[in-house]
């Protein structure tokens, strides 16, 4: 029987001078070392990096949006996408990763606090998501990173894709909602809804893997817990599972599953997973097919099957949908060579509904709405399956499905995220253009394969939240 991570309730609490410890070794043979971050505050630059950074702000492109006032709560959430311009410089010191992080998060910061008066931004962010150009450079992009945050910092997920502009893009979600940033009682649903609680475990065990950097395992609000990226690392050793690709996926699914364990949930209530692939070394067909399958999905889920597993096990989640897929990029962090990025429920109550919304070939598309009391979040997914060359009339019937959503519920379009294979950047870029012109963040993975988890395979898939 596995065994929960225990929740402990202080109730008083002081400080005492530590005496000097020798560095503590992880007691376990061939163990990875744990790396260790200096958070906060922000180092201080030589003048002629700081004026490197200014300038390399110039070139930032920053969108937010906030969503709308609902059930008399404003604004339960801002969504950000950041990124260099094609207008960077692409040459020597404007090339460094670090402050090109750098430059990433003061402009983030100076227009969330501007635009919506947060004095620490950072500490709103429930889930960050990385898109490096080189995972050569994340030693760089990590230290400028972690010096903005501190305790309970979000969840995150990070890939590699090689055709980016600039060295790391930048997508989060935060919470702005009034609510206490501290973790709260977990089991008080109705006072701490729309307070932002972390999982956050350092330690080495055999339960899941520890977090090694400036970020949590998971972050829950309104509900919906949002996990970070997890790879195929094995709890116990931290170093990654020396075996096939079918070996590592299902070692990511237990990480994902004994995660959402410790908080009230299990891998039955996953509603949405982005499955990366190192596309550079699985190449093999029949690896394709084990990722890719739907099988493999279903064969560990039902290996969790206990009375464990069914007191938080919902009936509402639909078992697949167009919200599953499968995304071959260029390099995963620890040369992993699958990473499972999973947004899930937990048990507290609520619904989600997921409706097949009508189409024609070449194009895909699905509701999931999730309900509780005091919110709603829509997402839409839309694909364009085949290999048939794509229109540009394809466009609007793509954003099509989420205005129509917006004008129907007299909601908002949150953000637009985009999965594209090289051959359909095209439409990728209209797609930006569309969604600048709205007012839309947009946020743009590219990739050398994508198909959805029933192994059908597409040229685009695009995201919608709608709130």
């Amino acid at each position: 029987m596995f065994a929960p991570v225990g929740h402990l309730l202080l109730e008083e609490w002081h400080l005492e001078t530590k005496t000097e410890l020798d560095d503590i070794i992880v007691p376990t043979e061939n163990a990875a070392t744990i790396a260790t971050f200096t958070w906060g505050p922000v180092d201080e630059l030589e003048s002629v990096e700081r004026n490197i950074l200014d300038e390399l702000k110039e070139h930032v492109i920053c969108e937010i949006s906030v969503s709308p006032t609902k059930h008399g709560i404003p604004n339960r959430f801002a969504y950000v996408c950041a990124r260099m311009s094609e207008s960077v410089p692409k040459q020597g010191v404007y090339e460094s990763p670090y402050l090109q992080m750098r430059a990433l998060f003061e402009v983030l910061n100076n227009e969330l606090t501007s635009r919506l008066q947060l004095a620490e931004p950072t500490k709103h962010m429930l889930q960050n998501v990385l898109v490096v150009r080189n995972m050569g450079d994340f030693s760089e992009i990590n230290r400028a990173y972690s010096q903005y945050f501190g305790v309970s910092p979000p969840s995150r997920v990070c890939i590699e894709c090689n055709t980016i502009q600039g060295c790391v893009t930048i997508e989060s979600v935060l919470q702005i909602s009034n609510a206490d940033f501290t973790v709260v009682d977990y089991d008080n649903t109705d006072a701490s809804v729309f307070a932002k609680k972390v999982l956050h475990v350092q330690s080495v065990s055999e339960w899941a893997p520890a977090c090694i950097g400036p970020y949590s395992q998971a972050t829950v609000m309104c509900n919906i817990i949002r996990s970070a990226g997890q790879v195929a690392l094995l709890p116990q050793t931290m170093n990654i599972v020396d075996a096939s690709v079918k070996t590592q996926a299902i070692q990511c699914m237990k990480n994902v599953h004994h995660t959402l364990t410790a908080l009230n949930s299990c891998i039955h209530n996953v509603v949405r997973c982005v499955l990366y692939v190192d596309g550079e070394n699985v190449t093999e067909e029949s690896d394709k097919k084990v990722v890719e399958s739907v099988g493999t999905w279903n064969n560990y889920l039902a290996s969790t099957d206990d009375d464990y597993v069914e007191q938080y096990k919902r009936s509402d989640v639909p078992s697949i949908s167009d919200f599953f897929k499968v995304v071959y990029v260029s390099k995963l962090p620890k040369l992993s060579a699958v990473e499972y990025h999973t947004t899930a429920l937990n048990n507290k109550g609520g619904k989600a509904t997921l409706t097949t919304l009508e189409s024609a070939y070449p194009l895909r598309a699905q509701k999931l709405v999730i309900q509780d009391t005091y919110s709603e979040t829509t997402f839409i997914a839309v694909s364009i399956i085949g290999n048939d060359s794509i229109e540009d009339s394809l466009v609007e019937k793509v954003a099509g499905y989420a205005n129509s959503a917006a004008k129907k519920e007299s909601v908002k379009i949150q953000i637009c995220r985009v999965f594209t294979k090289s051959t359909s950047l095209g439409i990728s870029a209209q797609l930006a253009e569309w969604a600048a012109i709205q007012g839309i963040p947009f946020s743009v993975v590219p990739c050398t394969r994508l198909a959805l988890l029933d192994g059908q395979e597409c040229q685009l898939c695009c995201e919608f939240e709608v709130l």
